[in-house]
């Protein structure tokens, strides 16, 4: 197998594109396996699955919690390499909790490389998100 490396740039939601370093390895057979050399900038991309499409992280974490419909409010930040994650929810029994918790325990398998730091909170009707948690951007539901 020999290594290959691209550069790659991607450009989100009219932002700055983001360079990243890929190296590719292929096979004897043709199958190629890439991982992403992690360059930390305000859009850290995530590859998934066999076409490779990136992902942005946010979106990866915020669709497995909100898998779970007791999750009314997440936000997310990020201060140096370490991602914040405050996962609100509406139930705050012993069930309820550790159905996120099984649910950011997959998310640490999967995004293997990054620092995550969840919390979770419950988030009372009449309540805003901005009461519990303030100056970390709201990742769902999508602010309008």
């Amino acid at each position: 197998m020999s290594p290959l490396i691209h550069e790659f740039e991607f450009s989100m939601n009219n932002r700055l594109p983001v360079p990243l370093m890929f190296e590719t390895t292929i096979s004897g057979e043709g199958e190629g396996h890439s991982s992403p050399q992690l360059t930390f900038s305000d859009h850290d991309l995530w590859f998934s699955g066999m076409a490779r499409v990136p992902r942005n992280i946010s979106d990866v974490i915020v669709e497995k919690l909100t898998q779970n419909p007791n999750v009314s409010a997440i936000r997310i930040g990020r201060s140096g390499d370490v991602y914040h994650v405050w996962t609100m929810i509406r139930n705050w029994t012993a069930a309820d909790r550790k159905a996120v918790y099984a649910a950011q325990k997959e998310l640490l398998k999967k995004l293997q490389g990054f620092e995550l730091d969840f919390y979770v909170v419950q988030l009372d009707a009449g309540t805003s998100s901005d009461e519990l948690v303030s100056d970390i951007p709201m990742a769902f539901p999508v602010p309008a």
